[in-house]
């Protein structure tokens, strides 16, 4: 009978706190199907640039390591012409 009594205390308590954290979140089922469908826009723009996730990836690793990382990736285009050459 106890364990009973304490199954149905268990779930009314965590249906208690699934509303609960619902209402403090404030996330209502709109706005995650906003996000959802921007992610699916992104992925969407990423498959038609041949990029993965692994791009993503390089991209975030070089923004985390700041503008001086960014500037010292780019090579400068090295005068290899030989315009004057005789």
């Amino acid at each position: 009978m106890h364990q009973v009594l304490a199954a149905v205390v268990g779930a009314v308590l965590s249906a208690i706190g699934f509303v609960a954290r619902r209402w403090i979140r404030k996330d209502r089922l709109s706005e995650v199907i906003e996000r959802r469908l921007k992610l699916v826009a992104l992925y969407q723009k990423m498959v038609a640039a041949g990029l993965d996730d692994g791009d993503l990836d390089r991209l975030e690793r070089r923004l985390a390591d700041g503008p001086r990382k960014l500037c010292t990736d780019t090579k400068a285009p090295s005068n290899t012409t030989n315009d004057h050459a005789e």
